[in-house]
């Protein structure tokens, strides 16, 4: 929350005010919660088990498969979703990584342009002791997939 208070003596009362609201507002935690019904929740799940028997029938009628193929199937199932987690993580972590390194070369970039912008300044004729404030252009901007000088 940003509240905005006066610097003037006489919105002293009114800021003080704002700064109570504000951290009372501050204080207040919300408690989510998924609104279900309760009967929806138990037809879905029905549903689920009886899609899940029907292809077990439809199994047993078809070669014979015995229930011990069906657990071996979704003992495979349950580890390629564990294996697509890990992957996922991975591939979270290479984009994390890639993010700080585009950082590091908008921060080179612009780093460049401040000395070459002060090599310029010395060239024509400025002190070097009044270069230290002097700031080059910083027009760089990083979005998720690339960077690009603006």
């Amino acid at each position: 929350m940003i509240a905005c208070i006066s610097p003037a003596d006489s919105n002293a009362e009114e800021s003080l005010n704002t700064l109570k609201y504000a951290n009372k507002a501050r204080n207040i935690q919300n408690k989510p919660i998924v609104n279900r019904d309760p009967m929806v929740a138990e037809m879905q799940r029905l549903r689920q088990q009886l899609e899940s028997l029907q292809a077990e029938l439809l199994c047993f009628r078809a070669g014979g498969s015995s229930l011990d193929d069906v657990h071996i199937l979704k003992q495979k199932i349950a580890w390629l979703e564990a294996s697509n987690s890990g992957l996922r993580q991975e591939l979270q972590q290479a984009r994390d990584g890639l993010q700080f390194c585009a950082q590091r070369v908008l921060d080179a970039l612009i780093e460049r342009d401040n000395l070459c912008h002060k090599v310029d300044l010395l060239r024509s004729g400025k002190a070097w002791e009044e270069l230290n404030g002097v700031q080059g252009y910083q027009n760089y901007t990083v979005d998720d997939r690339n960077w690009s000088q603006t």
